[in-house]
């Protein structure tokens, strides 16, 4: 069994996004510099360039650089999480909880209220990725809802296209 399981086909979003979804609009966020090669291979690399931190959650950014001919045989340059060219993402809290982007974006659906926040941690919404057939790099952010009260944060990531199998970085709980 994979560490990441495939979702199945996003229903199409009602255009609503609640506070969970994304960083607050009234904070810049503290960040962290981390600029940390994570996994390299002939046809991709994955550096973790920061954390940003903020009074709700925190961002992870990523960059994610490839040999041309890895986007040789895209049809398009939107890349969704059933190919294997999107660069998986997850992070996971010392307890074990754990949220990816390959997770459904739509929160636990165990209410009927739908202004019940998720089980934290979240991603907030999973935008698709793109690889340009004439760029070579795209920066990627996945913003994360909530803070572990305590112990580290594992950040996992898995570009099967580029041949880059799991890899784990560990933020320190006292960085965030």
């Amino acid at each position: 069994m994979s560490y990441f399981e495939v979702p199945p086909q996003p229903e199409p979003h009602d255009g609503i996004i609640e506070e969970w979804y994304s960083a607050p609009d009234d904070e810049l966020g503290t960040e962290i510099g981390i600029n940390k090669l994570l996994a390299t291979s002939p046809t991709g690399r994955i550096t973790i360039r920061s954390i940003v931190a903020f009074s709700t959650g925190f961002e992870v950014r990523l960059l994610a650089e490839w040999a041309k001919e890895l986007s040789d045989d895209l049809e398009g340059s939107v890349v969704h999480s059933h190919s294997d060219h999107f660069l998986r993402v997850a992070v996971e809290y010392d307890d074990g909880s754990r949220t990816t982007n390959m997770d459904s974006d739509e929160p636990d659906d165990d209410t009927e209220d739908d202004d019940e926040p998720p089980t934290p941690p979240f991603m907030g919404y999973h935008h698709p990725q793109f690889m340009h057939p004439h760029g070579t790099e795209r920066a990627l952010s996945f913003w994360i809802w909530s803070i572990p009260v305590q112990g580290d944060v594992t950040v996992v990531c898995e570009w099967v296209a580029a041949e880059i199998p799991v890899v784990r970085f560990i933020l320190e709980g006292d960085e965030l």
